[in-house]
């Protein structure tokens, strides 16, 4: 099997799993789901984090537990503690964001999808970060690059009905709402918006853009 693998954060597990999407997002990368790793506290948040409660209804939580239960265990650990340190100073990246890209920047197979711009921006910008968002770059998935996957894949309307319950959740509730949703091109450009901002805020070079 190759050596690649997909880091999947916690924020990004909850809309793949609660959309039910994440076989097609893996296709369309393509990873096979051997290939994906998770961090452990993930079920944990799903079913206790006041957080993922006070944002999403329980049957998004329960699909995402499901999926999450799929999905192999990260068990490997950074093994660069500086890196860690220096993630850990800045407030925007938090415990297991740091530990996905300090993964990320020693295994050059390594990919990451994340939900977490703040961490994005945090990562492209701080200075004490340069050489990590050097090592990294052009190996992370943003939320707005995989919805473009899946409405190239499957259409507006089906992305849209697929990501309904997630509507909670700000961007989707943008991106995929009944008026964005009224044509694959719409729905596009409304997409493109907002990944053209991330990018501008994160550099040309730090997303992978498939």
């Amino acid at each position: 099997m190759s050596d690649r693998l997909l880091l999947i954060d916690t924020d990004m597990l909850v809309l793949l799993g609660g959309s039910g999407t994440l076989g097609d997002v893996l296709q369309s990368l393509d990873f096979v789901p051997e290939q994906c790793r998770r961090l452990a506290a993930a079920i944990q948040q799903f079913q206790r984090g006041r957080v993922f409660k006070d944002t999403y209804p329980a049957t998004v939580l329960q699909a995402a537990s499901r999926t999450a239960h799929t999905i192999a265990l990260l068990t490997e650990g950074p093994t660069n503690p500086d890196v860690l340190d220096a993630l850990a100073r800045v407030s925007d990246i938090d415990v297991g964001e740091a530990e996905l890209f300090a993964l990320l920047a020693e295994h050059d197979g390594y990919y990451l999808t994340t939900g977490d711009k703040r961490a994005l921006v945090a990562l492209a910008t701080q200075k004490e970060l340069a050489d990590l968002r050097q090592h990294v770059a052009g190996r992370l998935i943003c939320l707005e690059s995989v919805l473009k996957l899946l409405v190239d894949r499957n259409g507006a309307k089906a992305t849209a009905q697929a990501f309904r319950e997630l509507r909670t959740h700000r961007t989707i509730g943008v991106l995929l709402s009944d008026p964005q949703a009224r044509s694959d091109d719409v729905c596009r450009q409304g997409i493109d918006s907002y990944l053209d901002d991330l990018i501008r805020k994160t550099g040309g070079d730090l997303l992978y853009l498939p």
